[in-house]
């Protein structure tokens, strides 16, 4: 909580730094199904979230858990 207290401070919210990470068309699957999801359980967008939540002292942030997000 302590960490997202200070990420709303600096950005207003959760969602406006959450959303600056947002894909662009080049990195959005064109179809997304059943069997997409288990063959991909992350992507490059998770990943890079998940590095920064990392750096910002999260925890239990990996790229799969960010992804189910």
């Amino acid at each position: 909580a302590k960490r997202a207290r200070e990420m709303v401070d600096e950005f207003g919210s959760l969602a406006a730094w959450f959303w600056k990470f947002e894909p662009g068309p080049d990195e959005r699957p064109t179809v997304v199904d059943l069997a997409h999801l288990r063959t991909n359980p992350t992507t490059a967008v998770s990943v890079r979230i998940s590095k920064e939540l990392k750096k910002r002292g999260w925890s239990f942030v990996g790229p799969t858990t960010v992804y189910a997000f």
